[in-house]
């Protein structure tokens, strides 16, 4: 019989393979808050996190059905309302000064870039370099955002819905 242990168990979240806890370090140790972006199948979801020892406290968080508030009919999960949706972002929801891109186990893909670039282009500052985001002509393939982006620019929509504000308890 054994006495004593050889083997130890990783963390549970790092076993389920839904952390990489040496990037979140990485993050962390920056000091700087985090814009969370993920993707699902139907649409875009961006939070702006912050690093509490008790665990993360969400401030603010957008779904990109916020859109059709604005106009837009159906394809909420494309390159163009990725773009959109971050754009919005950082014009009404964004945290002041500079904030750290956490893409969480995503691969910065076309879709997710295109998100950090309405993020870029609505006036937040990222650790992404500008290089490597898509061009324009890429995003505007779907349909044409110059008329969405002064409808979001003007706030013609005051309270959307989709928006969530966390309360603490």
């Amino acid at each position: 019989m054994a006495k004593n242990n050889t083997f130890s168990l990783r963390f549970r979240r790092r076993r389920l393979g839904l952390t990489d806890y040496k990037k979140r370090l990485a993050l962390l140790k920056s000091g700087l808050d985090r814009v969370v972006v993920r993707k699902s199948n139907n649409y875009f979801t961006i939070s702006h996190v912050k690093y509490n020892s008790a665990g993360d406290k969400v401030v603010k968080s957008v779904t990109s059905k916020v859109l059709a508030d604005f106009g837009v009919k159906k394809g909420f999960s494309n390159m163009a309302s990725g773009y959109l949706i971050g754009f919005y972002f950082a014009k009404h929801l964004s945290p002041k000064g500079e904030v750290v891109l956490d893409l969480g186990l995503r691969k910065p893909a076309r879709k997710i870039m295109s998100v950090v670039r309405g993020l870029h282009e609505g006036g937040l500052k990222t650790n992404v370099n500008e290089e490597k985001l898509p061009n324009m002509e890429l995003i505007n393939s779907r349909y044409d955002v110059s008329d969405f982006v002064k409808k979001i620019s003007a706030g013609k929509v005051s309270k959307p819905k989709a928006v969530k504000k966390v309360v603490k308890k």
